[in-house]
């Protein structure tokens, strides 16, 4: 159940690609008045297009929202989900966590926005550059997967590269298929370390990740308060490494001039 069939790839392509679909949609003045819509209201309107379609979920997608000037709690070691009343405001940074059904396959993905304020045009330079660590992260994850890598090792060297690069980091990512969470090799702060006993594959071509990370960093634009920015993509691993089933989010989802685009 770690690895997947052939024929099985690209209607899973499919499905992450309607997931990024609906996921822009939700991100954009579609849906999102800066100062009226809530977190609740954009949770609503997500589930709402996997009841039109006929889909479902096989979990409750979370919203997270950071703020200059107000710190984001934590559960765990993670940012906190953002209560439903919260309202999305200008200058806001968002983030969605979801996942949908689809032909007995699951997907799970991640996305960064943030909400334009009166007069600009582009986000601000820090919070690119906060966000083009994470894309840092993932390439460097990237460089370490292969057929035959054990989870453990590769997490070691890739925490080693932000070690070096002094890129605060978390990697948590894990396998995906017939399950959101499914049997496979992983790459996450929690599991076992290199020497112990493990009862995870290595990793082995044909199999599907979910690729969850994040990094934190300093935003001069925000008064060097910290941004996480947390991705997850799915991606499948060949002979030659790793492959994204859809591009990569290298920027964030914003709205300009009523339309989602990327900026």
């Amino acid at each position: 159940m770690d690895t997947r069939l052939p024929d099985e790839l690209e209607h899973y392509r499919k499905a992450v690609e309607l997931t990024e679909v609906i996921t822009r949609r939700a991100f954009s003045n579609e849906v999102i008045t800066p100062g009226k819509t809530t977190v609740g209201d954009v949770r609503y309107w997500w589930l709402q297009q996997m009841n039109n379609k006929g889909l479902n979920t096989w979990f409750h997608p979370d919203l997270r929202v950071q703020r200059q000037n107000q710190e984001t709690g934590k559960t765990q070691q993670f940012l906190s989900v953002a209560d439903e009343s919260v309202v999305i405001q200008r200058g806001d940074v968002i983030h969605i966590d979801c996942g949908l059904n689809y032909l007995g396959l699951s997907t799970d993905w991640q996305k960064m926005g943030y909400v334009l304020r009166n007069g600009e045009k582009h986000v601000p330079a820090g919070l690119q550059r906060a966000l083009a660590n994470t894309n840092k992260l993932q390439d460097a994850l990237f460089t370490h997967i292969k057929p035959g890598a054990w989870g453990y090792d590769v997490y070691d060297a890739t925490m080693a590269d932000m070690k070096a690069a002094g890129i605060e980091a978390m990697i948590y990512s894990h396998s995906i298929g017939n399950q959101g969470h499914g049997l496979g090799a992983a790459v996450d702060f929690r599991r076992p370390v290199a020497g112990a006993v493990s009862y995870e594959p290595p990793f082995r071509e044909g199999s599907y990740t979910s690729i969850e990370l994040n990094t934190s960093t300093p935003v001069a634009e925000w008064g060097g308060q910290k941004v996480t920015i947390m991705m997850e993509d799915d991606a499948y691993l060949t002979k030659d490494g790793m492959k994204w089933f859809r591009p990569r989010q290298t920027s964030f989802l914003c709205d300009s001039v009523g339309r989602n685009a990327n900026c």
